[in-house]
């Protein structure tokens, strides 16, 4: 079996790379959000327009916010919660 190589490219499912996916949750619209590890990064696989991306970390979504080691993603009452590990905190993005 081969697997596909690491990396951080988002795009098409099968053309986007991943670090080290710890976690997964969905929210109400079906969306996929997956905490990347090595990417220091949130990535959201969206179903409808079949594409992965990057939401948080790595210079997108909020700058001001570096991601170090998330391990956890949980989505309730409509916004996101990030354990990231590696700054020891929780973060709750609207």
């Amino acid at each position: 079996m081969v697997f596909p190589a690491r990396g951080g490219r988002d795009g098409p499912p099968l053309q986007a790379r991943f670090g080290a996916p710890k976690h997964v949750c969905v929210d109400a619209e079906d969306n996929v959000y997956i905490a990347d590890d090595v990417n220091r990064a949130i990535r959201k696989y969206d179903p409808g327009a079949h594409t992965v991306s990057t939401v948080l970390g790595r210079g997108r979504g909020n700058p001001a916010v570096e991601l170090s080691h998330p391990h956890g993603v949980c989505f309730e009452q409509g916004k996101l919660a990030v354990v990231d590990t590696g700054n020891n905190r929780i973060l709750r993005l609207e």
